[in-house]
């Protein structure tokens, strides 16, 4: 049996994340994440940078940005699909062919919700130590671009973060449904708000083009998504992460007796919405995965 491969990701000329490392089976591939997660290896490597040289507090299209930088297209398996040092797969342009995983999916939306949870609490609890990771993850992590447009249609997440809307689902909803819904909010409410961002910023996105499909060979030292997916990818979950930041600042601020779990549970009440998902962690960081086939010859 070969040794185990490492899975290495240059972010710029200073940066290289651990990913993990894959080892291979009899007729699979297991790919096992790294002991300190991407986001937190990301969020080293700006904590040592020094302070940003103008003070302003970043506009809400630049957090959007900062945001899925570092919870999404560097601080989660996504960065090995697009890995920019690599060679483009020769199938990468096919038709009707899945070039990612269902594992590899689902390791993606864990570590960018888990991700994703942290950020939020950073807003909640550090707004100054947030404020400076926004300004230094748009100058040090490479982007598309550095700021974005708010993607308002439509405007689900903007929506759930009022009251009225919240009031209206919540006699809305069968007293048992409410009952459980209401028990994983307390128990997990940041991450209960997270995993219903990813999943209508990023799982209920134009990634679903890229994931459906006829099972591949899923090659792990070639580049599955082309550029242009990527492009299209980052930009409309950051378009889409701008509502999310104009959600989470009126759920921030609301002056209201509503404790910050109650503010949340409408997130968690509306599958048919496409945001509330079915059946993710509250818990889990990141995940292993294993993929049926080895390297393309």
């Amino acid at each position: 049996m070969k040794p185990p491969c490492r899975l290495e990701i240059r972010v710029n000329d200073e940066l290289v994340l651990d990913a993990g490392y894959w080892e291979e089976g009899p007729d699979y591939r297991s790919v096992h994440p790294p002991a300190k997660t991407m986001f937190e290896q990301i969020i080293d490597y700006l904590s040592d940078k020094p302070e940003p040289s103008a003070y302003s507090w970043p506009r809400v299209g630049e957090e959007a940005v900062a945001a899925t930088a570092v919870c999404l297209r560097w601080g989660s398996y996504l960065a090995v699909l697009a890995d920019r040092d690599k060679r483009l797969w020769s199938k990468a342009r096919s038709v009707g062919l899945s070039r990612i995983h269902d594992s590899e999916m689902a390791r993606i939306n864990i570590e960018a919700s888990a991700a994703l949870e942290r950020w939020i609490e950073l807003m909640r609890r550090s707004p100054e130590r947030y404020r400076r990771l926004v300004q230094l993850a748009i100058s040090h992590l490479p982007m598309t671009r550095q700021n974005t447009k708010i993607a308002m249609d439509p405007d689900h997440l903007v929506n759930l973060a009022r009251p009225s809307t919240a009031s209206q689902l919540i006699d809305a909803v069968p007293p048992l449904v409410l009952e459980n819904a209401r028990a994983d909010v307390q128990a997990h409410p940041t991450r209960v708000l997270a995993n219903a961002m990813t999943n209508f910023c990023w799982r209920n996105g134009p990634v679903e083009d890229i994931h459906a499909g006829r099972l591949s060979a899923y090659p792990l030292m070639q580049r599955r998504i082309t550029p242009s997916e990527e492009r299209t990818l980052i930009r409309e979950a950051a378009s889409r992460l701008a509502q999310g930041i104009v959600a989470t600042s009126s759920l921030l601020y609301e002056k209201s007796e509503r404790t910050w779990s109650e503010r949340i549970l409408p997130f968690h009440l509306v599958p048919f919405w496409l945001v509330t998902p079915k059946s993710w962690s509250f818990e889990l960081q990141t995940s292993d995965l294993r993929l049926p086939e080895f390297e393309e010859k």
